[in-house]
């Protein structure tokens, strides 16, 4: 291997070519990673809380390619906090998953924000990260849905 050289480049056409690679080889070490699910993309959802037409809170995120729900933003404004609101919105994003057959909800928090109230809605912290931001942990949660894996969905063929 002579001649290694290493250059920076952020070209789409260059992240692309690691994608597909990368794709490739998941799948040949595990089904449920089929390429057809990365060209899908991920499966969106947002669901959002009104009063008199007002947006004051919502959830959104997607199913990721593992099978997982991804909540990648959640929030009620702090005036309509402590009236279930955040609650009813886990709620819908619980049911979207069953009706869709994903494996779990995974999330993130930092110290200052939600860790008691998903802890509260059957979320355990699965790792976490110091001074990410400096003086805060970042915690990563999950709750699992399906326990048993005769009950995993058929992967994409």
């Amino acid at each position: 291997m002579n001649n290694i050289t290493y250059k920076f480049d952020i070209s789409k056409e260059k992240k692309e070519w690691i994608d597909h690679n990368l794709e490739l080889y998941n799948f040949s070490k595990n089904v449920w990673l089929n390429p057809i699910l990365y060209q899908m993309k991920e499966k969106e959802f947002g669901f959002y809380a009104y009063i008199d037409e007002k947006i004051v809170g919502g959830a959104y995120g997607y199913i990721d390619e593992c099978y997982w729900i991804f909540l990648d933003l959640l929030l009620v404004e702090e005036a309509y906090r402590n009236k279930n609101i955040a609650t009813n919105l886990m709620e819908k994003v619980e049911k979207f998953a069953r009706e869709n057959r994903c494996v779990g909800i995974k999330t993130e928090t930092w110290s200052f924000q939600a860790r008691g109230f998903y802890e509260k809605m059957g979320f355990t912290v699965y790792g976490q990260l110091e001074n990410h931001p400096p003086h805060a942990t970042d915690y990563l949660l999950k709750k699992v849905l399906i326990h048993d894996e005769k009950d995993f969905p058929e992967p994409i063929k």
